[in-house]
């Protein structure tokens, strides 16, 4: 009989290893203020089946932003995972205790996030999720900008909800408000940990 089921499962797996990838654009239902995410692709052998697990997934994706938006350090700690790392652009890496003090007692803000360019693929027990986000808020001098970011994120299953293993961001561009000198200006005057936050 066992050996019957184990038959059974590892022909089903098989069978689904053997169905062509789809990609499926599903709308993101979960608003959030301040968090723009209408919709994002889903790249699957299983549309009806990976549909709830997307949504989970989602649900604690853009729960992150309002973390970052609120500085709630209980909420990062529910969406972050045990090992979570965050690597920046230029090779920073920090850990997830010290992300959070981080980003809890940061004083750059984080007034809106739009996403764009969405795109997340489960590969059982861990998910990928690539994307572009435009961040509009306060740096830590207190001026307003707006920062243009590509990321990619890994969630992985953890006591049994999905949560985030890693970040790492691979691209990023500054914009100041009009009323700021230009870039050859700012990039000139402006340390550089005060035109990227650790979003």
């Amino acid at each position: 009989m066992l050996l019957a089921l184990l038959g059974s499962h590892a022909a089903s797996l098989s069978a689904q290893e053997s169905e062509p990838y789809q990609q499926v654009t599903l709308r993101q239902e979960l608003r959030l203020p301040g968090v723009d995410l209408p919709s994002y692709s889903l790249i699957t052998r299983d549309p009806e089946s990976d549909r709830r697990e997307a949504e989970a997934i989602m649900q604690v994706k853009i729960s992150w932003p309002r973390a970052m938006q609120t500085k709630d350090a209980a909420l990062f700690d529910r969406i972050l995972a045990r090992g979570f790392t965050f690597r920046e652009a230029d090779g920073t890496l920090l850990q997830r205790d010290a992300y959070i003090r981080d980003r809890v007692g940061s004083t750059e803000t984080v007034g809106s996030v739009r996403y764009e360019n969405v795109v997340l693929q489960p590969l059982g027990e861990m998910a990928v999720l690539s994307y572009r986000n435009v961040v509009s808020g306060t740096d830590a001098g207190g001026n307003r900008a707006t920062w243009h970011m590509s990321w990619i994120d890994i969630f992985i299953r953890e006591e049994g909800r999905w949560k985030i293993a890693a970040s790492h961001l691979i691209g990023k561009g500054w914009t100041p408000s009009a009323s700021e000198p230009s870039n050859n200006e700012m990039q000139r005057t402006r340390p550089a940990q005060a035109i990227e936050p650790r979003c």
